[in-house]
């Protein structure tokens, strides 16, 4: 699932030698360097005077993405719902009329999102226009760099350079892992810290994820430096239209606690809407279903860790 702006896109190379260079990818958007700042004369300069608050200079998004991680699994979904119908109504159901319910669902999610349903590249297009307004570089770890290695390089680089870090996981996984090439669990998470940043926090200020069972990880990020973290109760049905929406009330400025939250509501109000409308069988579920109780909505509750009042503009 790369279309950015010519002019933005800049590529880095977080290398591991003992893997093939030919299929690492590592995308990084960056803010154009700004104009020198005038040194301010002696009698600007002051004891007491107050620390300039962090701005989009001072903030670094890392996407952990891999590859099918952010579709919506259409045909679990599917099968669900096929389960809630009366046996008579069920055997009645051809195969084509599944597969027109499975396209109309990915049609309205498209309708809802940005169309990224169809492509990594637009979604990478999505995190690109928060530079330079948001975030002074967007660093895309994907493909063949997204592993533990270059995951755990660019988040000590960017404590080193001293940034305020925020992590979107966009990827498979279950109960304690994250997969991605070398594998992601609590203790390499506790490594990043212990080994490979000398024993220090990272400067991690919020871990959003979309992998399965993100919830199981995120006492491990807290452990390391991160102020909060959210990820799925269970299984994750819902990364769309869910990452979307989360994305566009933190750039606006809601709290993580409130995006996360705002994010979830809607994304079963939305799907409320579209399993009610199903071409055939949808006139079936709307007699008795209540969306927002159905395992596979339940399943896909995030749940939050840390502090959930920071916003996009609160220092680390």
């Amino acid at each position: 699932m790369t279309g950015f702006g010519e002019t933005k896109a800049e590529q880095e190379g977080y290398r591991d030698g003992t893997e093939d260079e030919r299929f690492r990818s590592v995308i990084v958007f960056v803010s154009a360097a700004p104009t020198p700042p005038v040194p301010p004369k002696d009698h600007d300069v002051t004891d007491d005077k107050p620390k300039t608050p962090p701005g989009p200079k001072d903030r670094v998004l890392v996407v952990l993405l891999e590859n099918g991680g952010i579709q919506v699994d259409v045909a679990a979904i599917l099968l669900k719902l096929k389960k809630l119908l009366p046996d008579a109504v069920e055997s009645l159901i051809p195969d084509s009329a599944l597969k027109q319910a499975g396209d109309y669902i990915k049609e309205q999610i498209r309708k809802k999102t940005d169309s990224i349903l169809e492509s990594a590249d637009l979604l990478l297009n999505r995190f690109d226009s928060a530079v330079p307004a948001q975030y002074s570089k967007v660093i895309i770890l994907r493909d063949g760099s997204a592993s533990y290695t270059d995951l755990t390089k660019a988040l000590v680089d960017q404590t080193k350079a001293n940034k305020i870090i925020d992590l979107f996981i966009l990827t498979h996984g279950g109960t304690d892992s994250i997969s991605v090439r070398g594998g992601v669990n609590s203790s390499k998470i506790g490594e990043i810290k212990t080994k490979h940043n000398g024993g220090n926090p990272l400067n991690l200020r919020a871990v959003y994820m979309m992998n399965c069972v993100g919830s199981s990880l995120n006492d491990a990020w807290l452990r390391v430096g991160a102020k909060v973290s959210s990820g799925t109760i269970k299984n994750n049905y819902l990364p769309e239209p869910s990452m979307y929406l989360f994305w566009n009330y933190w750039k606006g400025g809601q709290s993580f606690k409130s995006a996360v939250e705002n994010s979830y509501k809607t994304t079963i109000g939305i799907m409320d809407g579209i399993i009610k409308s199903l071409p055939i069988i949808g006139e079936y579920l709307a007699k008795q279903i209540d969306v927002k109780n159905l395992d596979f909505v339940k399943d896909s509750k995030p749940v939050i860790k840390g502090d959930g009042s920071l916003t996009i503009k609160s220092p680390r």
